[in-house]
């Protein structure tokens, strides 16, 4: 059975959040370390938004920055996450990993399969959405909002949307990250939108759902890793091992935090 290094790195600062997991890709892409199983939270809401969008496009800045609102792009795609009342994971596998070796599509099942697993453990039934028929999805494909609509294989719970995730390849490893909601709150997220509207709140709730409505109780943070470590287990058959970041990690962490992600050059795109 394969060995997986699992990480909790518990609250942390956004941007250095995104400096960690590109950290970790690279590490794992020269064979420094195994693969990796990482969880986190945030340590104030934050807007994450993907590699190709357009933050001025698509979000009122000035509403970012009076709410105080961090942004930071992912370098992983999809679309936009508030990162506030949930869990962050990333999977980092290098490329000898034979999760590698599949599709795009058919490493988000893999992973999918653990998720849903972690959330068994919850009390949740959720199940993975395995097709997306043109024409026929909640989403309009047009908003800038991750949770907005599924795409393949995400993972859906009474119908609605419960776990986001985006994938980015390197020549020698692979990075998936997503969101976990505990809970959902649309007003926050629908207010640094352009179009601001008691109809895009309703929207939201229609389509997004959270471990707090499903359950009807509060989960900890330390109850959903647990729960998601064990999923992952049995649903991609590994073995978790608890680790810690090595120095090289740490030191290429904290030099991308400071010379990227921090940056308005890379999180403007300008």
């Amino acid at each position: 059975m394969e060995v997986w290094r699992v990480l909790d790195s518990g609250e942390t600062e956004g941007y250095l959040n995104m400096a960690i997991d590109e950290a970790i890709l690279w590490s794992c892409q020269k064979g420094d370390t195994p693969p990796t199983l990482r969880f986190y939270r945030w340590d104030q809401p934050t807007l994450s938004i993907g590699y190709s969008q357009n933050v001025f496009k698509e979000f009122n800045i000035a509403a970012c920055r009076e709410r105080k609102y961090p942004i930071v792009r992912r370098i992983t795609g999809g679309r936009a996450v508030l990162h506030d009342q949930e869990v962050t994971y990333s999977v980092v596998v290098p490329k000898r990993d034979s999760l590698f070796s599949t599709s795009v599509l058919e490493a988000y099942r893999l992973l999918g399969a653990g998720l849903v697993e972690g959330c068994k453990r919850l009390g949740i039934e959720a199940q993975m959405l395995p097709r997306v028929v043109p024409g026929n999805s909640q989403g309009t494909g047009r908003s800038p909002i991750c949770f907005s609509s599924p795409s393949w294989y995400e993972i859906v719970a009474g119908g609605k949307k419960l776990i986001g995730s985006a994938q980015r390849r390197l020549d020698g490893a692979l990075l998936q990250q997503g969101s976990i909601l505990t809970k959902f709150n649309p007003e926050p997220l629908v207010a640094i939108l352009h179009a601001k509207s008691g109809e895009a709140v309703r929207e939201l709730l229609d389509r997004i759902t959270s471990m707090r409505e499903l359950l009807k109780k509060e989960v900890s943070y330390q109850e959903v890793i647990s729960a998601m470590m064990k999923g992952f287990e049995r649903g991609c058959g590994v073995m978790l091992q608890r680790g810690e970041l090595t120095p090289l990690e740490w030191k290429m962490a904290y030099q991308l935090c400071q010379t990227k992600y921090s940056q308005d050059a890379w999180n403007y795109k300008l």
